[in-house]
């Protein structure tokens, strides 16, 4: 499904013709065993039930494309695309167990982010704005590092994180003594 050569073949096909297509099994197979078959797997197998879920076995037409991309981008579009009734949220959870020479911490960090109905998603924010944040502190020389760098110094972190925090992007930490 990611081959982008160019196909005339395509034309007037249903999902579950091409995918007897693809595996060399005849229109009138049960396409659902023959891919199971093909593909080495149970029928009750995680792949199969999401290549059903997707679509790939339905007698649905295909989009008007001409390579497998395009009409795998295009199931993928109308399958993943988010709804308007449904929540833009993200979670990020991290554990850690830190040990010292006389002590042992359990340390959490979770940050949830919800994205802005009609403007930026969760994802699209909690991406690009550290990005931005850094870029504009390079430009106005507020960073001074040089070279391409991971943001592990404190000169990266420290501002970033307090400019995201002004934007009700951050992390919350809690610490556990353990032992």
């Amino acid at each position: 499904m990611f081959d982008d050569a160019e196909r005339m073949d395509l034309k007037n096909l249903t999902y579950r013709q091409l995918m007897c297509k693809l595996i060399g099994a005849d229109d009138d197979y049960n396409i659902i065993e023959e891919m199971t078959y093909f593909l080495n797997l149970e029928e009750n197998s995680s792949v199969i039930k999401i290549f059903q879920w997707l679509g790939f076995f339905s007698n649905e037409p295909l989009p008007d494309e001409n390579n497998l991309m395009d009409i795998f981008s295009h199931l993928l579009q109308e399958k993943l695309s988010m709804k308007a009734h449904e929540l833009d949220m993200i979670v990020l959870y991290h554990r850690f167990i830190a040990q010292y020479e006389t002590k042992r911490e359990l340390i959490t960090s979770t940050l949830v982010q919800t994205g802005i109905p009609e403007g930026d998603s969760a994802m699209s924010r909690t991406v690009s704005l550290p990005a931005a944040i850094a870029t504009a502190l390079i430009l106005e020389g507020k960073i001074g590092l040089t070279g391409v760098h991971i943001p592990v110094q404190p000169e990266i972190y420290t501002p970033v994180l307090n400019e995201l925090s002004s934007m009700n992007i951050r992390c919350q930490e809690k610490t556990i003594a353990i032992d």
